[in-house]
């Protein structure tokens, strides 16, 4: 949690310290524990305190270095301490020194390099108060949020959108391109936001800001790091050492730590290492919080994380998932989200973390995307077909299938053959395919935006996923733990855990655990018809083995659908028939118009798609009425 901000008057002009008072109350939700700042005359540093590690109890921030030359505001976590301490030098013992203390001696040591040293969830900056100039940088997966505006004259950032809005500068125009790419999903890079003069700090990069210039760069991606493995055996060994290590260090707490368990491989690994080996490091018993439905009986997952429960002692917490009312969830989501967002299920992680909350728990361990960040392994039936490994290649589709039919198997071998030649078309006709799939999501924008924002050109560029199983492994890997979406989702469950004055933690996305899935030969995350092999075949004396067994995922849409048919089915026909006219600016009304009409006919019968795109235009059309945006709607 915690948050941080600053202003940085690159002109020289005094500071106001006003507006460092109103970043100031824009953040105060986000440190329980004080919000404190620094000022001098041309910058002022912000700091919003969440005490969740033992070291924050006596760490002040913002915060000088022993020469008094610089001032770091920052908010996170870092893991390698012992490192650190080593390698800078550093004195004091590690039970008396805080990781803004460690932080500093890194940058005083190896100046912007410093971030090649740090391992950790974290977003920082650093004032030089000589030089007048800020560094700043964004933890490897972008868990810690960073936002920012650059002008000419002032550079100021935060943690949330909301601090930046009483900047003068502050420029409340929508960015169509973002919005364009909203309403179709199709996110293309991970910089911009809604607002056209606000962007983020990508993952892995630093920003430097001096009055003569400001510098962006990367300093880390997703990559592949070979290791020394020789079979199956080493392979788990070292993946078991690696995660045993990242849950570890996201466990260090000066509150009750607790994880959402669903009875999935993820967050199932992530509980009973927890609760298991690394027991001795939770102050008293984990806490678990998982959802149970009654009458959408297909959604529920209890006969799977019932085995964990009876395992280990565990103090397990549990909402009916499908008796929540969504309405309120995304009414109170429109109002602390400064951007339109996409996330039809959320109300049900927010009622386990409101839930979590009321625990006392700070601390929320997550298994958020462990797919992306191990990877299914589907990349091998590629590897396998190219290679002509015809007998492996059945071997495996006939223990991925329940009850494999001569029919089933042609066309997946029909199919896998079409798409393992995909890439050896010519460009024109690998456009072609990116543009009828592009095509029909054009179809949900309004004709004039799409023409006077030059809008068709942009969208039909390629940048949509390949067709399944047309890539090797490891780069249908790297894809996936890359897209631009995975930073745009973690801001948003920041925010859903800030609200509940929580912490979470995603032991899945250390970028150590990355590195070594991504190196990983498809044999490893794929084998006789399991995916995520790797993570099944290490854990294998933690894991109950209906959990090492299990194949599928849930579909947890029969609960949406549900939900938005019954109890909260007046909320979605009251935004529905309320649509403002800003909002078709932008969309295609005659296509929403159909949806509408389809929902207040037979709601219980609306499609999942459909309804999540209704839930899409309802997020934008509040963020055009309440937010800075709606005041530079251009009119039709």
């Amino acid at each position: 949690m915690s948050g941080i901000g600053g202003i940085l008057h690159r002109d020289r002009q005094h500071l106001n310290l006003q507006q460092i008072t109103m970043m100031s109350e824009a953040l105060a939700h986000r440190g329980p524990d004080g919000v404190t700042s620094y000022t001098s005359p041309h910058a002022g540093l912000i700091h919003c305190m969440l005490h969740n590690t033992p070291e924050s109890l006596f760490e002040s921030l913002p915060g000088k270095s022993e020469n008094d030359h610089f001032v770091i505001t920052w908010h996170g976590r870092i893991d390698n301490r012992q490192e650190l301490k080593d390698r800078t030098g550093w004195k004091l013992p590690l039970d008396e020194t805080t990781d803004s203390d460690l932080i500093l001696a890194a940058f005083q040591k190896w100046k912007s390099a410093c971030v090649h040293h740090l391992l950790g969830d974290f977003a920082l900056a650093i004032l030089d108060i000589s030089k007048n100039s800020l560094f700043c940088a964004r933890d490897h997966m972008g868990i810690k949020p960073f936002y920012y505006l650059l002008t000419d004259s002032v550079f100021a950032f935060s943690s949330e959108i909301k601090g930046l809005f009483h900047i003068p500068e502050f420029d409340p125009a929508p960015n169509e391109i973002r919005i364009a790419d909203y309403l179709t999903c199709i996110i293309t890079e991970n910089s911009s936001t809604f607002y056209k003069n606000i962007l983020r700090l990508p993952p892995g990069h630093t920003l430097e800001v001096t009055p003569e210039k400001s510098t962006c760069q990367m300093y880390w991606q997703p990559h592949p790091v070979p290791t020394s493995c020789r079979n199956g055996s080493e392979y788990q060994e070292q993946f078991y050492s690696i995660f045993n290590e990242a849950v570890q260090c996201r466990m260090r707490s000066t509150h009750p730590v607790g994880s959402l368990l669903s009875g999935g491989l993820d967050s199932s690994s992530i509980v009973c290492m927890a609760a298991g080996p690394l027991k001795k490091h939770l102050h008293g018993s984990l806490h678990t919080c998982s959802g149970v439905f009654d009458t959408v009986t297909e959604c529920d997952e209890r006969h799977y994380f019932q085995a964990i429960l009876k395992t280990h002692t565990l103090v397990s917490h549990s909402i009916i998932a499908d008796q929540i009312n969504p309405g309120p969830a995304y009414d109170a989501a429109f109002a602390r989200h400064d951007e339109p967002f996409s996330a039809p299920h959320f109300f049900m992680p927010d009622a386990l973390l409101k839930a979590a909350g009321k625990t006392g728990v700070r601390t929320l361990l997550d298994g958020h995307d462990g797919d992306s960040a191990v990877s299914y392994g589907l990349g091998l039936f590629h590897e396998l077909f190219v290679h002509g490994q015809w007998i492996s290649l059945l071997r495996e589709f006939l223990a991925i299938q329940n009850e494999p039919t001569l029919s089933q198997g042609a066309k997946f071998f029909m199919r896998l053959g079409i798409h393992s030649l995909f890439n050896t078309l010519p460009p024109f006709l690998q456009n072609r395919y990116y543009s009828r799939q592009i095509a029909e999501n054009i179809r949900h924008l309004n004709t004039a935006f799409i023409l006077k924002s030059n809008l068709k050109e942009h969208l039909l560029t390629p940048r949509l996923t390949p067709p399944r199983f047309s890539q090797r492994e490891q780069h249908c890997h790297l894809r996936n733990i890359s897209s631009p979406l995975q930073p745009v989702a973690l801001e948003f469950m920041d925010l859903q855990s800030v609200s509940h004055g929580i912490e979470s933690r995603y032991p899945f996305f250390d970028p150590r655990l990355i590195s070594f899935c991504l190196a990983l030969p498809a044999r490893q995350k794929f084998s006789h018809g399991y995916n995520r092999h790797i993570v099944r075949a290490s854990l294998s004396s933690l894991l109950p083995e209906i959990i090492k067994r299990r194949k599928s995922k849930t579909d947890f849409s029969p609960n949406l659908r549900h939900l938005f048919s019954t109890t909260a089915n007046s909320w979605l026909r009251f935004h529905i028939d309320r649509f403002p006219q800003d909002v078709y600016y932008y969309i295609n009304k005659e296509k929403l118009e159909e949806i509408q009409n389809s929902f207040r006919q037979q709601s219980s019968k609306t499609s999942i798609l459909d309804m999540t795109y209704l839930l899409r235009c309802i997020s934008l059309a509040d963020w055009l009425a309440n937010k800075q945006g709606a005041k530079h709607v251009s009119t039709q």
